[in-house]
Order: structure tokens, then C-alpha cells, then sequence
């Protein structure tokens, strides 16, 4: 087996990634320049981007949302348009 061969087998290239999670995720690629895989197949760079659960960090960016909206709508009162 020829050099070449054997490269282009170990050539891996993350083209999507699923865990939305994970602090190297940008828009489903893989921000990293190398990651390693782990024996489940799992990549063992894998950090998750906040300390809440998917559904605490929803609320806590509806929440977040719905102040600035209502800061936004406070400014508002009184100026003429």
C-alpha cells in the first residue's frame, strides 16, 4: 500500500456537526482545526458552550429577550415621532 493510499484514508474532515452544545460549534461546522475521535466515535474536544440545559438556556434567552423589548418600548414613551 502506497503512502498516498494510506493518507487518504486517514484523511477525516468534519463537514457538519450535530451537537449544537458545543462551544465549537458555528452553524453547524466545526470551528477546531484538529479533533480527536474518541473509541464511541465521539469527539473528545466536545465542550458545552453554557452550564444550563438546552431548555433552561431557551428560557433564560426568552427572558432576555422580553426585557429588552420592554426597555426598548420604555425608551420610546414620550418621544415624538
Amino acid at each position: 500500500m502506497s503512502w498516498n493510499k494510506i493518507l487518504k484514508i486517514a484523511e477525516c474532515k468534519v463537514a457538519f456537526c450535530a451537537a449544537r452544545d458545543c462551544a465549537h460549534n458555528e452553524k453547524g461546522q466545526c470551528t477546531l482545526e484538529y479533533i480527536s475521535v474518541g473509541a464511541k466515535g465521539e469527539c473528545s474536544k466536545y465542550k458545552k458552550d453554557s452550564e444550563y440545559t438546552r431548555g433552561q438556556q431557551s428560557f433564560i434567552d426568552r427572558a432576555t429577550r422580553t426585557l429588552n423589548e420592554e426597555k426598548e418600548g420604555r425608551q420610546c414613551v414620550g418621544k415624538i415621532y
